[in-house]
């Protein structure tokens, strides 16, 4: 939904303003970043020290993050181990908040299902579903 130029709108978001993740928490045990904004062709390095050997990633992640999809093995679900600098992690105890597309906030698990993981992160997809309460961390 954000990206530079971007013309999507809430009608867009087919699998449900509920199901879509919108805006997620990332503390800076990963990387030294701010959501202010992002410049064209900066890089982000990894906090030092790197204990994953990850290199820079690119400007956009100052300001955007992924859930990844079924090629990152093992998933990057919140907070896991071998999370990137633009994968969502928090200090928070077993999860993550987010802002839904909605407007609501949950807190996603730490050991959400990658399957629903991924499909949070999708908005036209077809993968509309209703997420288990063990996975909002209630």
């Amino acid at each position: 939904m954000f990206y530079r130029n971007s013309s999507i709108r809430i009608a867009d978001v087919t699998d449900g303003t509920s199901n879509t993740l919108f805006v997620g928490e990332r503390s800076s045990n990963l990387a030294y970043a701010t959501w202010v904004g992002s410049v064209t062709g900066g890089q982000v390095p990894p906090k030092i020290p790197d204990p994953f050997s990850f290199g820079p990633e690119g400007a956009p992640i100052l300001i955007l993050g992924h859930t990844g999809d079924s090629s990152d093995v093992p998933p990057h679900t919140p907070n896991s181990p071998v999370n990137h600098v633009d994968d969502f992690w928090s200090y928070h105890i077993q999860g993550v908040n987010f802002l839904m597309v909605d407007g609501s906030v949950r807190n996603i698990s730490d050991n959400v299902n990658p399957q629903i993981w991924w499909a949070l992160g999708t908005r036209p997809a077809g993968k509309c579903l209703a997420i288990p309460i063990e996975v909002i961390g209630l």
